[in-house]
């Protein structure tokens, strides 16, 4: 788990994403829907089809029941692996699946249970893992496409997008419709910014689709975003209420995405009111913290205050953070670094810890973005800043969060819309002035 203080806002292509809230997680959580982002972590469907509800907790008791009777039992492992990955427990799941694998499961199962084992790492963050696995899977289960689209989404997380799209394109080389791999490249595309090699997939993935809903659903939203950051404001609003209208009522992501959309296409026409009401339905369809959304959204209207409130202060550090949790302990690592941000200018470089804020220990990860964000631009606050196990008392000098906010890519397109507006308004009465009588 990570704190951005870079950039806070959950992008629809970034890195899945999920792709935010008030401050951004580091770690996106991805869903089985995959996408590997970022306007949120951006999701997928491995299977073509809707996600399923989550289990309930007493669902997990009878595969452990039949492992109590039975330790050796791997298709037991396989079911409990199973369980927990659709309650999202990940590191259950990961031991679960690898107990399985070690204790010879065979036939489809066996597939499976490497397919899900490298999807748990890639939801658990850890990338590096998840492309081990699915090598291991296609050593085992040569030219496996499940497998292959596993990998190639760990190559996008991981910035790698040429072995992403190699990856996808040997895919596509063999089953030119293959409806997961049309989508996932299509949000690879997104994430590099190649909106119309994107825009060509979703529309093929769009016309393939019409029996899985929830998968047509996702692509189109993929248009609408994609719309969003050319600037086409109304088709990208035609697009996301499309999808909306199509979502199957148990794909809360979806419809979420599709709500959110919505309220960043209404912003762009100028129609502020109406994006704060969708926020909320975006909320309703799927809770999560709508702070920053709102944030950015009223920054666009230039109401500052309000903006503040959302983003719970003007205070901006330029340092994004990771937590590691060592014997119950919370450390904060830096992760990374805003070029020109508060920190950089004090001397923090990646890899540094941070103990300390105001000659108070740092408890956790929201404490420490509470204290940096209510601070006001100009104030200066010491942290205690350790180095290769030497602690050195270290001053920052807290910025205005306008940089923060002005540099989220889902601003962007509405900051150029406004800017091409004004300048066409000062042509017009400059030449309104020229020929007056």
């Amino acid at each position: 788990m990570g704190y951005n203080m870079l950039q806070t806002f959950h992008r629809p292509g970034s890195t899945r994403c999920v792709r935010r809230a008030s401050l951004a997680l580091l770690v996106l959580i991805a869903c089985w829907i995959t996408s590997c982002t970022g306007p949120a972590v951006r999701s997928n469907l491995p299977n073509n089809t809707p996600p399923r509800p989550q289990a309930s907790p007493a669902t997990v008791t009878s595969p452990r029941d039949a492992i109590n009777n039975n330790p050796a039992d791997a298709r037991s492992w396989f079911s409990l692996g199973k369980m927990y990955f659709k309650e999202r427990k990940y590191n259950g799941a990961v031991r679960s699946f690898r107990k399985a694998i070690e204790m010879g499961l065979t036939g489809p199962e066996k597939e499976q249970a490497h397919d899900m084992l490298g999807w748990s790492y890639y939801k658990m963050g850890e990338y590096d893992r998840a492309v081990r696995v699915f090598d291991k899977a296609l050593k085992l289960f040569p030219r496996w496409s499940k497998a292959l689209i596993g990998r190639a989404c760990a190559y996008r997380q991981k910035g790698q997008h040429h072995k992403a799209l190699a990856e996808f394109a040997s895919i596509l080389s063999l089953h030119p419709d293959n409806l997961t791999a049309l989508d996932n490249r299509g949000w690879t595309y997104y994430q590099i910014k190649d909106y119309e090699r994107a825009l060509s997939d979703f529309k093929k993935a769009e016309s393939l689709s019409r029996s899985y809903p929830a998968l047509r659903s996702n692509v189109l939203s993929g248009q609408g975003w994609c719309y969003y950051m050319k600037g086409d404001f109304e088709i990208a609003l035609a697009k996301f209420e499309k999808a909306a209208r199509i979502a199957p009522p148990r794909y809360s992501y979806g419809v979420w995405d599709a709500y959110r959309g919505m309220a960043f296409s209404e912003a762009g026409l100028g129609n502020f009111d109406s994006s704060y009401m969708l926020i909320n339905k975006a909320n309703s369809a799927m809770n999560y913290d709508t702070n920053h959304d709102l944030a950015v959204l009223h920054y666009a209207a230039g109401d500052k205050e309000r903006t503040w409130h959302f983003l719970g202060g003007p205070g901006y550090a330029g340092v994004s953070l990771r937590v590691v949790n060592v014997e119950g302990i919370d450390i904060l690592y830096v992760a990374e670094i805003d070029k020109g941000g508060p920190a950089d200018m004090a001397g923090i470089v990646p890899g540094d810890i941070i103990s300390g804020v105001e000659g108070k220990p740092v408890k956790d990860l929201d404490s420490f973005a509470r204290t940096i964000k209510s601070a006001q631009p100009g104030a200066r606050l010491n942290l205690i800043v350790s180095r290769q196990g030497v602690d050195r008392k270290v001053s920052i000098v807290i910025q205005d969060a306008s940089r923060l906010i002005e540099s989220d890519p889902l601003l962007r397109p509405i900051i150029q819309h406004q800017s091409r507006n004004l300048d066409l308004e000062l042509r017009t009465a400059n030449k309104q002035w020229r020929f007056s009588p």
